[in-house]
């Protein structure tokens, strides 16, 4: 536990840094990545509403692209025993300070990603997966579902979040360099509701909760891994695909003797959509109302970014 003098050290340091995440601090909190006075990690809030409600305590739980870490703490604060990736070659800075003053513990592997993802952790070896706000920062997006089936163990649950083309029927990837649909620069791919859906099942996801936010546009499903025939509304074309096995071998294996998962889910089913500006997260280390912030962000401004 750091004392008195190590915590107003570490919110010195978050003076000095550029935040992504707002995390509190005590009775700080970090600036996060909107604008100062409006809500922050509002794209995170169906992960938050789908997570809260996963049974972590004593499970194997991986955050993927974790930045500052608040995914990744939560999970720790519930008793998980947490992994967190990134791309950074080392440590995220904010993900440190705020791990020491948090006084928790987080395994995290820096240069990290789904080219080489498999090779540092292990295959079928996690309970909860969570992978927020990648898949659209991929040039080749459906790699992302794909490994996070081949690192959960059978019965583990899957948090997937992106952000989509809300209000577009059919499944496709929009090619955003060409449509500029968005203009955050790092943005390749807006998938449509479909076409998520589509690859999770495809790939072997039963979707049980969908959380939808509007302006900005974003969804997250909790999905758990599961045998082809227990999948529910699958297309006759998937069974087909399904039951005479996909000719391709970046498909994930699922062999028998695979790990059996206890991750469990308890909250409410089905499709719901969050009003991000009235929606209040119960969710550790989100600020509870807005305190003074620490630090800056330019994620707003840099590259035209919004």
């Amino acid at each position: 536990m750091p004392t008195l003098e190590q915590k107003q050290q570490i919110l010195d340091a978050a003076l000095k840094e550029k935040w992504f995440h707002a995390i509190q601090l005590g009775e700080s909190q970090t600036s996060g990545r909107f604008p100062e006075g409006t809500p922050q990690n509002r794209t995170l809030y169906g992960v938050m509403d789908l997570l809260s409600h996963v049974s972590v305590d004593g499970m194997r739980c991986l955050d993927i692209g974790t930045v500052n870490g608040i995914t990744a703490f939560n999970i720790s604060s519930r008793g998980g025993d947490v992994v967190a990736t990134d791309i950074y070659p080392v440590k995220n800075k904010g993900f440190a300070l705020a791990e020491e003053f948090l006084d928790l513990k987080v395994d995290y592997c820096p240069s990290v990603d789904f080219s080489n993802i498999l090779e540092v952790l292990p295959k079928h070896s996690f309970d909860v997966v969570v992978c927020a706000g990648v898949l659209y920062h991929m040039l080749n997006p459906f790699d992302s579902i794909l490994k996070c089936r081949a690192l959960l163990k059978r019965g583990g649950i899957l948090i997937f979040e992106s952000a989509f083309l809300a209000g577009s029927t059919g499944a496709y990837l929009n090619f955003n360099p060409v449509t500029e649909s968005i203009k955050e620069v790092y943005t390749y791919w807006m998938p449509t509701k479909g076409a998520l859906l589509g690859m999770l099942r495809f790939t072997g996801f039963d979707v049980r909760a969908i959380r939808t936010i509007l302006n900005p546009d974003r969804i997250a499903f909790l999905c758990v891994s599961s045998d082809f025939d227990a999948i529910s509304h699958r297309s006759d074309m998937m069974k087909r695909l399904h039951d005479t096995g996909i000719q391709d071998p970046i498909f994930p294996d699922s062999p028998p003797e695979m790990p059996i998962s206890k991750a469990n889910f308890t909250g409410k089913l089905g499709d719901q959509t969050i009003d991000w500006a009235t929606y209040t997260p119960d969710f550790f280390p989100h600020p509870v109302d807005n305190l003074h912030s620490l630090g800056r962000t330019v994620w707003m401004s840099k590259n035209k970014n919004f």
